[in-house]
């Protein structure tokens, strides 16, 4: 987060809970500092290859030589074959690629560091999640919401159970997404059609000419305009049909149906449970990370923890 942001998102925090500013200010400082390193990093990086990339083209440009790449990863130069070369051309040749080989082993770890320095800015990409949901929720009023205690069995420690917390708020997803996904019950789906099938044909139902001496004594297409004869054919069908269209549709729903069913209450009963468990893991998950940063161990918060029990809301 730029400066910008980042004190938009502070300004947000004062205003809905103050007693998380600080929380909030001081992971903001560490973010900024763990990008520095990245950046920092990803420089270093890339001079390096820079430094390896030119030794090798000097190399190339002085000697004649074949280059390969073994199954580790790492380059190998192998001078091309020639009779008339002495002994001290080919030692030359290999202190030459000897220094390349240095410059890109350096490059290598130079990289590594950068990976890692990448990887530890997202422990602070919550943040960007966090002021997108306070900027969704601007104005509705939250209360403060007293933390569970980060309690720890014999030898173990938070990020220990920080683990298993996260192992447990996984399975609620995927309980949640099982939820979502599971078919409703037959009779559920055959009564929705039903009453989308009669919804339509009451939408087309047609006039009734009981006094009507010529012709049919409701529309069913028959006008010599072909756009208006398809249009209240149509129209005609979805009424004059309507019950065996039920009655077809069910058979098919039927057939295909894999059995049992979940109906819309149960679903939404069984979510909003799953829901609150998930709640609750995610407050004791954010006192385990304060209980952690307190003996000097910092443990990054998930991208999609929930904002209220980061900041201790509801």
């Amino acid at each position: 987060m730029n400066i910008e942001q980042s004190e938009k998102l502070l300004k947000m925090v004062g205003g809905v809970v103050p007693s998380a500013r600080s929380k909030i200010s001081a992971a903001i400082m560490e973010s900024t500092a763990a990008m520095d390193a990245r950046s920092a990093s990803s420089d270093a990086a890339r001079e390096d290859f820079r430094l390896f990339s030119e030794g090798e083209r000097q190399l190339f440009r002085r000697f004649s030589v074949e280059k390969s790449t073994g199954t580790d990863g790492r380059p190998a130069y192998t001078p091309v074959e020639d009779r008339g070369r002495d002994v001290a051309e080919t030692t030359r040749i290999a202190h030459a690629a000897r220094l390349v080989l240095d410059r890109w082993e350096i490059w290598q770890h130079r990289k590594a560091a950068a990976e890692r320095a990448s990887a530890e800015t997202e422990k602070w990409t919550f943040l960007s999640e966090l002021s997108q949901w306070l900027a969704d929720n601007r104005g509705t009023k939250f209360k403060p919401v007293k933390p569970p205690a980060a309690t720890l069995t014999k030898g173990q420690h938070h990020q220990d159970a920080i683990h298993e917390l996260r192992a447990r708020i996984d399975d609620i997803e995927a309980r949640s997404a099982a939820m979502e996904s599971a078919p409703a019950p037959v009779d559920d789906l055959i009564g929705r059609m039903n009453a989308a099938i009669d919804a339509n044909a009451a939408r087309n139902e047609p006039a009734m000419y009981f006094s009507k001496r010529f012709g049919s004594p409701v529309n069913v297409g028959e006008a010599t305009d072909h756009a208006s004869s398809d249009v209240h054919r149509l129209a005609f069908e979805a009424w004059a049909l309507s019950d065996i269209l039920k009655a077809e549709a069910a058979k098919k729903i039927r057939a295909a149906h894999p059995g049992g069913g979940v109906s819309d209450f149960e679903r939404a009963a069984e979510l909003s449970a799953l829901a609150a468990d998930k709640l609750a893991l995610e407050r004791l998950e954010e006192a385990h990370i304060i209980a952690a940063a307190e003996v000097g161990q910092v443990i990054g918060r998930r991208r999609d923890a929930d904002p209220r029990a980061i900041l201790e809301i509801e």
